[in-house]
């Protein structure tokens, strides 16, 4: 096995941490750079703009144009214009990239002056400005840059105010809550700049802390919930801790803000009453200017103006700490309610009039939205994908961690998860690899052509894939694994490599799997078809269920699945968390509730992950105990109808064994309430007492030892009981898992809100038999069915399948030799002989398919009628590969109909290659629907069922099925037993064709009865099984 680094060493977790502690520091910058931007952005909130003559000492912003009144020295240094400012660039272009070679940025002193005054500008370094790009000089090789700020140019500027000698002046050394700014974009532009800062430098520093928790957690995939926690936790931590700093730092900010310019208004206002002689009567008398006697008009009009800019910073504050969840917030940080200052009406209206202009402090302010709508759905549906296949992973991980490894002698029947060595499984002993020529089980083949210089030119010229079945070897024993349909290693785990070069320029690779090489099996555990006394693993049946076999350990093969799960939920979160903070920022206005809510995005989405996870569990556990109970409960069904027989050789030849009839009296008497496990386990134990008795008088009865129908009778008995005590174990170990489960916290209470009952353990122990020794001397079912009617006279009850050929099994998956199988299976049909035998040259154009015939058709002799069916299932993967100018369907039906007979094998064949023909070529759905009932259909529904019923072997299994499609499909109308003159095959495929025109859910039901009905049968006929599959393909179900 590969080596690789141990997933929860102490090292991996000593060198994750030490890589993961730079990403945390990063995080904790970007997430300091980003509170910055959005301080600056509330900044902006809190200075409502005012007009040069209402400005107050303190912080201002105002928005004006720069007039020429102070002289200037500065000139642009390429076009030689006066200014004020200017920023020069001088950039050179290096190999791949412009390298900057001079940059200059100068300043000077500047007035504005709006429609009611002028007002001194003296920057300093502290300042950021931005100036439009006046020149552009593009050169050879050589680009300069120039950005200036002229006399007539608007600039916003946001500073401190303070009164000097020369009067009112903006400066920026003072510090104070406010972002030093001389700017020719206005405040919408401002915002949305700041931001889209704000919102890169967020989900870059939400990045850094997933990376910081992967590297320092991330080497132990079993715990899950515990990952997301602390991704979930320090992202509340450090968001939550920010959001709540930045409430308490804005409101107090306001409040400062607040008192500071209502003291200077108030001495504003006393130095200007004072200099009227006048005496004004203070802040609770909104209409104090007015009625001020002698205060020039254009005085109080000022004063008023003054007065209703400090009524707009109180009311914007009180709208955001009566906002959640600063209302809740403010009174723990001991911050006090804002006092307003009473206005008139008029002044109310003038209030609301300067409000209603100003924009709220958006994301993209002032540009197009819909760049950033299509970023935000493609984000949000990438976020939505990420969670999907996170939610797979973490469930393939589940069901690893949720089935134990047992050993091969304990596996159950049901989901079974082995580890140990690949052994050879006796029946189908591992061939020679095909460049190698060591044994495998498993090879991957390719044959590469040069088709160039370099490294990279190779032309694939042939390839070749195959896969047996193995034994699963531990220091327990062996159990065979079906491995076809699972999921394999990748080419680079695979342990057995083989490359080289030819000197002709071909290329050969080989990767294998041999024997004695590890392996990792995660499947379905089910009775061996081909043994009836033991069990196999192979694909499971329900979707969403992994098959998994590796030469890899399961803690790795976990750590992969679990740690890539981890990665594309942490991917998840942050596009859901980006996702959150763009639509706040276009549709809302942020503030430091947006930090919260994100921070809180994590706990909400591992809330709802916990509970998926917790309740997918218990859904999984409960199936699983109802899956191992169907099964179950089937094999009680098929009791039934061998109770009868066992009646007839007990009073044929046992009538003197008083305690042998009693327990099957037992037995006739428990089963039909045998559906649940207690009254199983009671009709089981009087079963296996009879098995036991019964077993034991035949070895003393030589009579009854030849009888065929007791023989028959007792294989049967001795496989149905084989095949409970099969299922029992996986059955309880899964009510052993299940129930505990929904009795511990905090499942229990998803087991409350969702109805998960506990479950009863099956009370019946019984070893497993082998009836080896009997054999059974049934004919196989006669294959002359006509196109007008069918022959049931002759129609046998179906033999025990024989293990195929481990020849054909392989032949089955290489694309020419499995069509060549399908070939030469129709025409060892008894029908054809050498005198009316198809000339395949006429047929087949594909010389290497004709000599896979020839090859092949000596050895199909060995298939018998049961097995036909799956040497067609394990062939159809491979046919599918076939090039698409080889007609698959058309061949086969050109075969078929080759003469007027037709057997049930070969209809059944046409069903199956009419439907792959059409997947094919993307047209496999059902005729379009034509009834949406069975009303109106029963006699169609007739002619299925009966024809099913007249294929059995005896009459009791006719009424079973019979009686079953009456019980199942019976509502509608009382059903017809149609006698054989009235049951022809022609009347069947007429019905059939009609019935395709149902609707889907219709369809299932008829195929599903149908397969229902051949498990009361103990022993179907070949025909039945046949009949059965053809109904399934015909109904597309």
């Amino acid at each position: 096995m590969p080596n690789k680094i141990p997933i929860r060493s102490t090292a991996a977790k000593i060198w994750g941490f030490i890589f993961a502690l730079p990403f945390l520091a990063l995080g904790v910058w970007l997430t300091q750079l980003s509170f910055e931007h959005l301080q600056d952005m509330r900044s902006l909130t809190h200075l409502p703009p005012v007009k040069i003559n209402e400005i107050l000492p303190g912080e201002v912003r105002v928005t004006a144009k720069i007039n020429s009144d102070l002289p200037t020295s500065l000139n642009g240094p390429i076009t030689k214009t006066a200014c004020y400012y200017f920023e020069y660039i001088k950039e050179e272009k290096g190999d791949d990239t412009w390298e900057t070679t001079d940059h200059v940025t100068l300043f000077s002193n500047f007035v504005i002056q709006d429609d009611t005054g002028k007002i001194r500008v003296e920057p300093d370094q502290s300042v950021a400005f931005d100036a439009p790009t006046s020149h552009y000089e593009p050169g050879s090789g050589v680009r300069q840059f120039e950005k200036r700020l002229d006399a007539g140019t608007e600039v916003t500027v946001v500073g401190y105010a303070e009164k000097t000698p020369d009067g009112m002046a903006i400066k920026f050394e003072i510090p104070g809550a406010y972002v030093p700014k001389v700017t020719i974009y206005n405040e919408v532009g401002e915002q949305g700049d700041r931001g889209f800062k704000m919102l890169v430098k967020t989900v870059g520093a939400s990045i850094c802390f997933g990376i910081f928790v992967v590297l320092l957690y991330g080497h132990d995939g079993r715990r899950i919930i515990v990952f997301l926690s602390l991704i979930f936790a320090l992202h509340l931590v450090v968001f939550g801790g920010l959001g709540i700093h930045l409430i308490y730092v804005d409101l107090k900010t306001g409040f400062d803000s607040i008192r500071t310019s209502k003291q200077h208004l108030r001495t504003e206002i006393d130095t200007v009453f004072d200099r009227y002689k006048l005496k004004w009567s203070g802040f609770e008398y909104p209409d104090s200017f007015a009625t001020a006697h002698g205060l020039p008009l254009h005085e109080a009009t000022r004063l008023d103006r003054m007065r209703i800019n400090l009524a707009r910073q109180q009311s914007r504050l009180a709208t955001q700490q009566n906002a959640f969840p600063e209302r809740y917030i403010a009174p723990l940080l001991f911050l006090p309610k804002v006092e307003l200052i009473p206005l008139t009406d008029s002044d109310l209206k003038i209030l609301r009039n300067l409000e209603s202009e100003i924009t709220g402090t958006r994301l993209f302010s002032g540009k197009s939205e819909a760049p950033a709508m299509i970023a935000l759905g493609i984000g949000s549906c990438f976020g939505l994908l990420m969670f999907w296949f996170g939610i797979r992973c973490f469930l393939s991980s589940r069901f690893m961690e949720n089935v134990p490894t047992t050993p091969s002698t304990g596996v159950a029947y049901g989901l079974a998860e082995v580890s140990g060595w690949i052994d050879a499984n006796k029946d189908n002993p591992p061939k020679p690899a095909p460049f190698s020529g060591r044994p495998r089980v498993y090879f991957q083949y390719r044959k590469l052509q040069k088709t160039g210089t370099s490294k990279d030119s190779w032309k694939l010229i042939d390839e070749q894939t195959h896969l047996q079945i193995f034994d699963c070897r531990d220091d327990h024993g062996s159990i065979k694994v079906f491995p076809h349909g699972a999921k394999l290693p990748d080419e680079e785990d695979l342990v057995h490599v083989a490359v080289k070069d030819e000197d002709d320029g071909f290329r050969h690779i080989e990767y294998r799997i041999e024997p004695d090489d590890p392996v990792y099996v995660l499947g379905h555990a089910e009775v061996d078809p081909f043994t009836g006394d033991s069990l196999m693993i192979t694909q499971p049946r329900e979707k969403g269920i992994p098959f998994i076999v590796s030469n890899q350990t399961e803690e790795w093969i976990f750590a992969l699945t679990a740690t890539g799960g981890m990665l594309l939920f942490f991917m998840a979160f942050t596009a859901f968390m980006t996702a959150y903070l763009m639509i706040s920022g276009m549709y809302g206005s942020f503030s430091p509730a947006d930090y919260l809510a994100a921070a809180c995005v994590g706990p909400l989405v591992l809330g709802i992950i916990a509970i998926v996870f917790h309740y997918n569990d218990l859904v999984f556990l409960r199936q699983r105990v109802e899956r191992n109970w169907s099964n179950i409960d089937i094999s009680l069904k098929k009791r039934s109808g061998l109770i009868p027989g066992l009646g007839t050789i007990v009073s044929e030849f046992l009538a003197h064994e008083k305690e042998l009839q009693n327990d099957l009296a037992q037995m006739r008497s428990w089963i039909p309430s045998a559906t649940s496990p207690e009254n199983a386990t009671e009709y089981l134990t009087a079963e296996h007492q009879f098995t036991t008795r019964y077993l034991g008088l035949r070895e003393a009865h030589p009579n009854l030892r030849g009888n065929a129908l007791a023989d028959k009778l007792t294989k049967t008995l001795i496989e149905l009981e084989n095949e409970i005590a099969l299922m029992r174990d996986g059955y309880n170990r899964a009510v052993e898992i299940y129930n505990p489960r929904i009795a511990l916290f905090p499942d229990l209470l998803l087991a409350k809100l969702g109805g998960f009952l506990p479950a009863d353990l099956l009370q019946f122990e019984s070893a497993i038999q082998h009836a080896s020794e009997i054999q059974l001397g049934c004919a196989n079912s006669s294959s002359g069915l006509g196109t007008k009617s069918f022959d049931l006279q002759s129609t046998h009850a179906h033999p025990t399948a024989t293990p195929l050929p481990p020849s054909l099994i392989d032949a089955a998956h290489q694309p020419t030799d499995a069509f060549a199988i399908v070939i030469s299976l129709i025409l060892t049909e008894t029908r054809f002989n050498e005198s009316n035998a198809p000339n395949l040259r006429q047929l087949l154009t594909d010389e290497s398919l004709i000599q896979s015939v020839d090859r092949i058709h000596g050895e199909i002799s060995a298939v018998d009628e049961p097995s036909k069916l799956l040497l067609i299932d394990q062939c159809l993967p491979a046919i599918r590969k076939l090039p698409e100018s080889t007609d698959t369907y058309a061949i086969i039906k050109t075969l078929i109909e080759w003469d007027s007979s037709i057997s049930l094998f070969e209809y059944t064949l046409i069903q199956i290659f009419e439907r792959e023909h059409a997947r094919k070529h993307d047209a496999d759905h059902a005729p379009i629907t034509q009834w949406h009932c069975l009303t109106g259909l029963e006699d169609d529904i007739s002619q299925i069922s009966s024809f099913l019923a007249n294929l059995s072997a005896n009459p009791a299994a006719a009424e079973n099925i019979s009686n079953h499609f009456q019980a199942r499909l019976g509502d509608y109308k009382r059903l017809t037993e149609l006698p054989l003159e009235h049951n022809t095959f022609d009347r069947v495929d007429q019905a059939l064709n009609k019935l395709s025109h149902l609707d889907a859910a219709n369809r299932r039901l008829i195929a599903n009865t149908a397969s229902e009905a051949l498990g009361l049968v103990k022993a179907p006929t070949t025909n039945q099984v046949h009949f059965a599959r053809a109904i399934s393909e015909r109904l597309y179900s």
